[in-house]
């Protein structure tokens, strides 16, 4: 029974989630958003997928105020975005989100280069949902790396969700003007466990089997 709850243990160990800070999305697609059109102030849902053959979709909540490479969206101290950065951002988030949804279908791992107006009025949080929206991992940004980028041109830094399950039907990026570019994401990504579990797994078959040829 301890061997069987050792075993337990070193495989509950696997299967969690991560919180980045860089982007280490092994075999990932990213969508950098410079094919699409530049708009403003429009309405979602918005396609986004068509560059990577899949479909992706975003939509603002409140359901208006996204623009697309747009010359000059001010984040308050952290500058502004624009000047050829390709992007998609959310004005009337104030604060408010963006949902990025994988229509195509889940991924393990997802995340983005991102940024926001901070001390306006909200924290910069992420989320990821699956595909029944049941809330499957939330991290505050703000609070655990927050992004300062103080006065900058373009700047931001990428933060994102990784699982050990693909699972992850849409992707939230909530704030006080949110802005995301490059979007990246990755399926399959279940996580191996490292070596050492892996010995322990194998002690632990071998005590499993020698327990039984006793009892024999």
């Amino acid at each position: 029974f301890a061997i069987i709850l050792a075993l337990a243990g070193v495989f509950a160990t696997t299967a969690h989630a991560t919180f980045l800070t860089n982007d280490t999305l092994a075999g990932a697609t990213v969508i950098d958003f410079s094919a699409q059109a530049t708009v403003s102030n429009v309405s979602g849902p918005i396609q986004i997928g068509t560059s990577a053959g899949l479909d992706i979709q975003v939509n603002g909540n409140p359901n208006s105020g996204l623009y697309t490479n747009f010359n000059g969206f001010g984040l308050g101290t952290n500058g502004s975005w624009g000047g050829g950065m390709t992007y998609i951002a959310a004005d009337h988030a104030r604060p408010g989100s963006m949902i990025f949804q994988f229509l195509s279908g889940p991924v393990s791992g997802v995340g983005a280069f991102m940024n926001y107006a901070p001390n306006a009025g909200g924290d910069l949080i992420i989320r990821a949902f699956d595909s029944g929206l049941s809330l499957l991992e939330e991290y505050n940004v703000t609070a655990l790396a927050d992004i300062s980028t103080l006065n900058a041109i373009n700047g931001g830094a990428f933060r994102g969700i990784e699982r050990a399950t693909t699972d992850i039907s849409f992707f939230e990026v909530s704030g006080f003007l949110p802005v995301v570019d490059d979007l990246t994401f990755s399926i399959g990504n279940a996580q191996v466990p490292e070596p050492g579990a892996l010995a322990l797994i194998g002690l632990g078959l071998l005590g499993l089997g020698w327990s039984r040829r006793k009892s024999a």
